[in-house]
């Protein structure tokens, strides 16, 4: 499976990429209202992150159960062949442990869409959310810093972050932001 750690280090690294090159285009078009925001901390507080992670350990749990019994039957099963020795007992072990395979590589892949997927409508959502915060706000640039510090100096007046996260986290939640 894939850690959400490592997600969250591809969500970053993307935000950062696209953020970065946004505020380099607009930044050399003479504009003065540059602000920053710690990708990290942002992506992190996202509730629809928060609430997506939920729903996909929820659905990887359940798949785990499913895989965990069979697991436990092949076990039961391979210690009644090796007293019983009854060719259908055997049949049945064979089933079971292709299925068992079958089974647990369809997870693998499920597991692994589903994680796209959740990352595909974060990043879309959030991309919408920092757009129409920026409008609101008159801001030209928002220029992202996370694990790759890409914010050399500003000073804490154009740290944005707080009130990004607030604004797309009331977006989410449907809340009319005047």
């Amino acid at each position: 499976m894939i850690s959400f750690k490592k997600i969250i280090l591809l969500n970053v690294a993307t935000i950062l990429i696209i953020v970065l090159i946004g505020g380099i285009i607009i930044f050399f078009q003479n504009k003065k209202t540059i602000v920053y925001v710690d990708v990290v901390a942002l992506n992190d507080n996202f509730l629809m992150k928060q609430d997506l992670e939920k729903k996909a350990t929820a659905t990887q749990m359940a798949r785990k159960n499913i895989i965990d019994s069979m697991s436990v039957e092949l076990k039961m099963l391979s210690k009644k062949i090796q007293t019983s020795k009854q060719t259908t007992d055997i049949q049945k072990f064979e089933r079971l442990k292709e299925l068992y395979y079958i089974r647990e590589n369809q997870f693998v892949e499920s597991n692994e869409s589903q994680i796209n997927e959740y990352k595909q409508q974060i990043w879309k959502q959030l991309q919408q959310y920092v757009k129409e915060f920026a409008e609101k706000k008159g801001i030209e640039a928002i220029i992202g810093f996370g694990d790759n510090y890409t914010v050399l100096y500003s000073t804490e007046q154009k740290d944005v972050t707080k009130e990004l996260t607030d604004f797309i986290n009331k977006k989410y939640k449907g809340a009319s932001l005047q």
